[in-house]
C-alpha cells in the first residue's frame, strides 16, 4: 500500500489539481529537452550558422524575453491567464514547425525574437493559471511537484536527443524540432479543450489602461533582486562549474556530466520534501535565507577543489555539487511562496512578471560576469559572499514587502 500511495502522489499533483498542469509538465519538458539537446547543432550544421551567430541568437531571445515580461504580465491579467497560456503555446508551435525552414542570420534572429516572446507569453499565462486555479496554501506544493516532473521529462527529451545525435543527420535534427512542435500543439489542443473551466475572469475595467505599477513596488524589486542573485545557481551549475573543472582543476571531464546527471537526479527526489515550509512568505523567505547559506558553502567548496588534486577534488566538487541543489531546491520554493504570496489577485500575472525579472537577468549577465569573477584569485568567495548577503537580505525585504501595500490599479499614486 505504501509504494502505491507513492506512485499515485506522484502521478497525481498535491492538491488535487487538475490532470491537464500534470500532462502539460511532463510533455512539455520532452519537447524542450530534447530541442535544447539538439539545437546548437542544428542551427550550426543545418542552418549553416556560425556558434558565435547561434549565441547571439541565443541572446537575443533571452533579452526579447526579459524586456517583455511585464508588459506581457499586463496583457495576461486582463485577458485571463489561460488565453495568454494558449496563445503563447500556439504561436511558439508555429514557431518550432518554421525553424527547419529557417536559412539565414536574419531569419534566425527574427524567429529568435518572436520565439522569445511567445515563451514569456506562456510562462507568464501558466503563472496566472496556477495561480487562479490552485488554492493559496498548495501553490507551493504543487509548483514543487510540476518542477520535479519537468525534470523527468527533460531526462526523456534528452534520451531522444541522444538518438538524433547518434544517427547524426539533419532528417533527425528536424524530426526532434517537429516532435516539440507537435508536443507544443497538442498542448494546444487541451487547453481549449480542458482548460477554460477552472479559470476566473479576468480583471477588467478603465483602469487597465496605466502606466506598469508592479515595477514601481520598491519592497517587491527589492524581492526580485534577491530573488535574482540566488538563481545565480543556474548559470553555475551549467557553465560556470563546468569550465572551472576543465580549466582549474585535475577532475575528469566524465564528471560534468556526473554533476549535472546528479543534480537532475535530487531535484527529482527531493524538490516536494524540500519546498515544505515555504508556502508563506516569511516561511519563504527562511527558505531563501537557507538557499544564500547553501549555495555559499556550494562555492567555499568549488574553490576549495580548485586547491586540491585526486579524488579529494572529485570528492569535493561532489559535495559542492550537493550543496548547490539543495541551495537550488530552497531558492526555487522561496520565490514561489513569495511570489504567489505578495502579487495582488487583480494583477496577477504583472507582479509575477516583475518577480521573474531577477532570474532572467541572470542567464543574461550571469554566465559570463561570474565566469570573470571565480577566475580572479579568490572569486569564489567573492561569490559566496554575494550568495551570503542575499541570504541576510531575504527576512528584513520580506517583512519590508509584507508590510507595504502592494499598488494596484485603485492605489493612489503620486
Amino acid at each position: 500500500m505504501r509504494i502505491i500511495r507513492a506512485v499515485v502522489g506522484f502521478v497525481i499533483p498535491p492538491g488535487g489539481s487538475p490532470w491537464l498542469l500534470t500532462v502539460r509538465a511532463l510533455t512539455y519538458a520532452i519537447g524542450s529537452g530534447a530541442y535544447l539537446a539538439i539545437s546548437t547543432v542544428f542551427f550550426t550544421r543545418h542552418v549553416g550558422l556560425s556558434a558565435t551567430e547561434v549565441g547571439l541568437g541565443l541572446s537575443l531571445r533571452a533579452a526579447v524575453g526579459l524586456l517583455a515580461g511585464v508588459p506581457l504580465g499586463r496583457v495576461t491579467d486582463r485577458v485571463g491567464g489561460l488565453r495568454a497560456w494558449l496563445a503563447g503555446s500556439l504561436a511558439q508551435a508555429l514557431l518550432f514547425a518554421a525553424l527547419p525552414q529557417v536559412s539565414g542570420m536574419t531569419a534566425f534572429l527574427a524567429a529568435m525574437a518572436f520565439l522569445g516572446g511567445a515563451g514569456t507569453l506562456s510562462v507568464v499565462g501558466r503563472a496566472r493559471y496556477v495561480g487562479d486555479i490552485v488554492a493559496g496554501d498548495r501553490r507551493v506544493g504543487v509548483s514543487a511537484f510540476l518542477r520535479t516532473l519537468q525534470n523527468v521529462g527533460l531526462a526523456a527529451g534528452t534520451g531522444i536527443a541522444g538518438l538524433a545525435l547518434a544517427a547524426d543527420t539533419p532528417a533527425a535534427y528536424v524530426a526532434v524540432m517537429y516532435l516539440n512542435a507537435g508536443i507544443l500543439a497538442v498542448e494546444v489542443l487541451l487547453l481549449a479543450l480542458f482548460g477554460g473551466t477552472a479559470e476566473r475572469p479576468p480583471a477588467a475595467g478603465p483602469s487597465r489602461a496605466r502606466r506598469p505599477l508592479a515595477i514601481r513596488d520598491l519592497p517587491f524589486l527589492a524581492l526580485a533582486f534577491v530573488n535574482g542573485i540566488l538563481s545565480l545557481n543556474e548559470p553555475i551549475l551549467f557553465v560556470v562549474l563546468p569550465l572551472w573543472m576543465v580549466q582549474r582543476t585535475d577532475a575528469p571531464q566524465v564528471l560534468i556530466a556526473v554533476t549535472l546527471v546528479a543534480n537532475m537526479a535530487m531535484t527529482v527526489l527531493l524538490q516536494v520534501r524540500v519546498s515544505r515550509g515555504a508556502e508563506e512568505v516569511i516561511g519563504a523567505a527562511r527558505a531563501q535565507r537557507h538557499a544564500g547559506c547553501w549555495l555559499a558553502a556550494a562555492c567555499l567548496a568549488f574553490w576549495a577543489a580548485g586547491a586540491g588534486s585526486g579524488p579529494w577534488t572529485v570528492g569535493i566538487l561532489l559535495a559542492g555539487l550537493v550543496m548547490l541543489t539543495l541551495g537550488e531546491l530552497r531558492a526555487s520554493a522561496a520565490g514561489w511562496g513569495q511570489s504567489y504570496g505578495l502579487a495582488p489577485e487583480s494583477m496577477r500575472a504583472e507582479y509575477l512578471a516583475v518577480y521573474d525579472l531577477g532570474p532572467k537577468a541572470t542567464w543574461i549577465a550571469g554566465p559570463a560576469g561570474v565566469v570573470a569573477v571565480v577566475l580572479l584569485p579568490g572569486g569564489w568567495l567573492a561569490v559566496a559572499a554575494l550568495f551570503l548577503a542575499a541570504a541576510a537580505l531575504s527576512v528584513p525585504v520580506s517583512r519590508w514587502a509584507m508590510n507595504t501595500p502592494r499598488l494596484t490599479a485603485e492605489t493612489p499614486t503620486s
